[in-house]
């Protein structure tokens, strides 16, 4: 996992008493400016769905025990909340994260069809600053009294209001917070990331270029990309059948790198890049 994966704020905080897990997020603390440029958005895709499927597993095992209906609550803090937060770039990488997360739910859909269509139980807002609060007029400044007898006030960290004991008063809860210049990304810093090697591929607006690549198995796939201007979506099929998920990288955002393992003998590998 990155080392900026600790700037990228949220975490499991706890399960209720019936079982539910509480997820808190600090959303406000997060830099988009700084976290984009320290690692690969799929750095944050996996992040989140290991977190993802942890939540279920505890839920699963939960709902076995009891016999009951469970899923997660969530917690949202808007402290300190700026408009910088809403950072385009930024925002373009979490709407394709959920995205992606929903294929994810879809393809187990059947499996686990009871659990996925309300596995979020409920959504609390605190520390909501004034122009939410006039838009969501329900949403309470702080977790009140009811809230924190509903989760269970010794499952609440005591940054939040709770008694639950920790050496940090947020917990195990990632905060966020400005990625520090020595853990941003410098393509001086990387062997590969040298344009020199490079070749280019211009992909025009409402358009896909294929790039075909041959490979035998056991041998592994590795590549490296950048987009210079605006952002394209990027995947991997073999005959026509999708092996890696589309996903898109801006032109704000870290160089694209990762390795795929070649499972079949002699296959051809599409590498996809549509502009959209």
């Amino acid at each position: 996992m990155s080392n900026a994966a600790e700037y990228f704020p949220g975490g499991l905080m706890c399960q209720d008493d019936e079982g539910n897990v509480v997820y808190m997020q600090a959303l406000a603390m997060t830099h988009p400016k700084t976290l984009i440029k320290s690692g690969a958005a799929s750095d944050l895709y996996r992040l989140s769905i290991i977190e993802a499927e942890l939540a279920f597993k505890l839920v699963r095992k939960a709902e076995a025990a009891t016999g009951k209906k469970l899923g997660a609550k969530i917690i949202i803090d808007l402290d300190n909340f700026s408009m910088d937060v809403l950072y385009p770039p930024a925002l373009n990488v979490y709407l394709n994260l959920l995205t992606l997360l929903q294929v994810i739910l879809n393809k187990y859909e059947n499996q686990f069809q009871a659990l996925f269509p309300d596995f979020g139980r409920h959504i609390y807002v605190i520390n909501s600053p004034m122009m939410i609060k006039t838009v969501y007029a329900m949403i309470q400044p702080v977790l009140s009294k009811q809230t924190k007898e509903k989760l269970g006030e010794h499952n609440i960290y005591r940054h939040w209001g709770g008694s639950k004991a920790s050496d940090l008063p947020t917990g195990d809860v990632r905060m966020g917070g400005k990625v520090p210049e020595k853990l941003q990304y410098k393509a001086e810093d990387n062997v590969d990331d040298d344009k020199k090697d490079f070749t280019k591929v211009t992909v025009a607006a409402r358009s896909k270029v294929e790039v075909k690549v041959k490979g035998e198995r056991g041998k592994t796939f590795r590549w490296f990309w950048r987009v210079s201007t605006g952002d394209v979506d990027f995947g991997i099929s073999r005959n026509g059948e999708m092996g890696k998920q589309h996903h898109k990288n801006h032109s704000h955002a870290h160089a694209c790198s990762a390795p795929r393992e070649c499972k079949h003998e002699l296959l051809w590998s599409d590498e996809t890049f549509i502009h959209e």
